[in-house]
């Protein structure tokens, strides 16, 4: 037992250094991506920032309803960055903060934590090479079915740190105006804090090639993807490959017929029934008019019959719905590292989804972070409308998920509403509730109801200089009630921006 206990800790240790070497430098090539930009060309700006916060919370231990809670003040100092712009070959969006915290009971005295959310792209060689860099470190909640604080403390109760990296440097190929296709090979890297969730490692190589401007009516394309995950501390490794070809036909201005047929195997011997062979899709895209879209395909992959749809209508100049469903086999690395290459800013320079367009949030979703393979199926409408002073927004998601290692099915049915306002020019306003319903799919039937409301007020002290009073309530309610939990948390901040 002392010769295996020594190797697993080999490995671990292996398998920890090779991820945390690329982190650093991926971090490290951000800036350095940045600074090959001319400075005469494009629009840069570089914003530090340094910030301070009191925080007072009733239950800073993160017990349930049935354990002694224990309430703490804490204060934090918050240096942070933020670098985004665009101009010669380069752009970058990156966003960084180091939180210190210092507590009077001593639940999370001395700890920190860092965030960082960045994207940047450099061409190498004008329309041909580019490499696109992606990095993150969040903070995850390691089991969502055991209680968690509202308010990230620093603690390392049911929280960890995550890290992750990837790497793409991809070729772009053009012939004339008949093809264009593109060479693409990923590094990806995952590294947690946490012994439950196992550092990765994964390389991926895709080609995919396009029909060129010349083709109208008919289009086509087509790829070849093939991914590698790694994973350490013994757990099985995933080899996916997928070849795809894809048609579109437009039958007139306002409606297109889509299809596509190909080959796919995934080999992982965490899944009950790998998936090896045919995949097929057909379904159609409209557009109804000027101010409305539809997609919707069904087909068949992964062993089973799938649906897609994207559907979106502007109820006007500053009102917009959109509605989406796809069903995939992936991962929690996976999925942290696909949202990256989303983050945007908005007219405020705040780092935003542009999937969503709301406040970019790297966590992972309502299901928690997994590193096994699982069968994920997600229907979302979001709601999203500005005025003169305000902006509101309106969430519905739905999410079902199948780890067929363990044999768990999850589901998770949740709404949110948010609203945020300027009543004057110093002063602004925001609140945000959200209600979920969960079934954690365990033997004893599970089921849990959370609630969540949170509210802000924030007053410009003077020009670059702001002071922030914000109260948040979480409460979760169990058919087991050993796991019934609640807590308040209040903070008052100062941040001011150079």
């Amino acid at each position: 037992m002392g010769d295996d206990g020594k190797g697993y800790n080999r490995i671990g240790t292996v398998a920890c250094s090779a991820v945390a070497v690329p982190v650093l430098f991926a971090v490290s090539l951000l800036p350095t991506i940045f600074a090959a930009a001319p400075a005469h060309a494009g629009d840069w700006s570089i914003s530090p920032a340094i910030g301070t916060t009191g925080t007072f919370s009733d239950n800073a231990n993160g017990a349930t309803d049935r354990e002694d809670r224990n309430s703490d003040q804490l204060f934090t100092v918050s240096p942070a960055i933020n670098v985004r712009g665009s101009g010669g070959r380069v752009s970058l969006n990156l966003a960084y903060s180091h939180n210190r915290f210092y507590s009077r009971q001593d639940t999370a005295q001395g700890s920190s934590t860092n965030n960082l959310s960045a994207n940047g792209q450099a061409e190498i060689w004008e329309r041909s090479a580019f490499v696109n860099v992606t990095s993150s470190i969040t903070r995850q909640v390691v089991d969502p079915a055991e209680s968690v604080s509202t308010t990230d403390t620093g603690s390392d109760a049911n929280r960890t740190t995550v890290r992750t990296v990837s790497i793409q440097p991809f070729f772009l190929h053009h012939f004339g105006n008949w093809l264009e296709t593109e060479s693409r090979t990923s590094f990806n890297f995952t590294q947690s804090e946490s012994d439950e969730i196992t550092n990765t490692e994964s390389l991926g190589e895709t080609f995919t090639v396009n029909s060129g401007n010349r083709f109208t009516l008919f289009t086509f394309g087509g790829s070849l993807n093939r991914q590698k995950e790694i994973r350490a501390n013994g757990e099985p490794r995933s080899i996916s490959t997928t070849l795809n070809t894809n048609y579109r036909y437009q039958v007139s201005r306002k409606l297109s017929l889509i299809s596509s047929v190909g080959w796919e195997t995934i080999d992982d011997p965490a899944l009950s029934e790998e998936p090896n062979g045919i995949i097929w899709e057909v379904g159609f895209s409209a557009q109804p008019s000027s101010r409305s879209s539809l997609e919707f395909t069904v087909g068949d992959r992964f062993e089973t019959t799938t649906y897609g749809l994207s559907a979106s209508y502007r109820l006007s100049v500053r009102s917009n719905v959109s509605a989406s469903y796809n069903e995939s086999i992936t991962t929690s690395q996976e999925q942290l590292n696909e949202d990256l290459s989303f983050i945007g800013t908005d007219a405020n320079g705040q780092q935003i989804d542009l999937r969503t367009l709301q406040p970019f949030d790297a966590s992972a979703s309502e299901l928690g972070f997994q590193t096994s393979l699982f069968r994920q199926k997600v229907l979302s409408v979001d709601f999203n409308t500005t005025r003169r002073r305000g902006s509101y927004s309106a969430g519905f998601n739905w999410e079902r998920r199948t780890t067929d290692s363990t044999g768990v099915l999850e589901r998770v049915l949740g709404m949110n509403l948010s609203a945020s306002r300027t009543l004057s020019s110093r002063l602004s306003t925001s609140v945000s509730t959200a209600l979920r319903f969960i079934d954690r799919g365990t033997p004893d039937q599970r089921e849990d109801i959370t609630h969540s409301l949170t509210g802000s007020l924030t007053y410009r002290l003077m020009e670059n200089t702001n002071a922030a009073l914000s109260y948040a309530r979480s409460q979760t309610r169990s058919t087991e009630g050993s796991n019934n939990f609640r807590d308040n948390t209040v903070t008052i901040n100062l941040t001011r921006n150079f």
